[in-house]
């Protein structure tokens, strides 16, 4: 019976061992448990804010094309009217060589008209000039925004 006892106390140890062990398994599985749920939701709110970047990225390439369309049309425009411009001058300064020789008042008639002309296509030119540049800047402004 003394047998019987020692194998009961020692199983009720093992027993006992066991429990304490489990116990202690168990509180760091529950530990660890919450510091997995902790990590989750800092990845979620991690790919939230990743989410928010690359819309940002979107927007801000899509404000950088619209820019480089503005000023690609700002160019081209700039170029015909540089071109007329200087098509412009080229009359004005063939009028005036042709006052000497032919009538006055008819030159002067078509050299004010053509200067009237270089005048509005100048002032069409710096009008333009003076709204692409406003659009490059609140294009500037909106990506400075994000």
């Amino acid at each position: 019976a003394s047998q019987w006892e020692s194998i009961a106390t020692k199983s009720k140890q093992d027993v006992e061992r066991l429990e304490h062990e489990n116990s202690t398994y168990l509180e760091v599985l529950a530990d660890q448990e919450e510091e997995v749920f902790k990590v989750r939701k800092e990845n979620q709110t991690y790919l939230h804010e990743l989410q928010a970047y690359r819309l940002k990225e979107v927007q801000i390439e899509d404000l950088l094309q619209q820019l480089h369309e503005s000023k690609a049309e700002y160019e081209d425009k700039n170029r015909l009217l540089s071109q007329q411009l200087k098509e412009r001058e080229e009359e004005c300064h063939q009028l005036s060589r042709q006052l000497s020789s032919q009538d006055i008042r008819a030159l002067e008639e078509r050299l004010q008209t053509a200067l009237s002309e270089f005048k509005q296509l100048k002032e069409h030119s710096e009008a333009r000039e003076a709204e692409l540049q406003s659009k490059i800047q609140h294009s500037q402004l909106q990506m400075e925004g994000m």
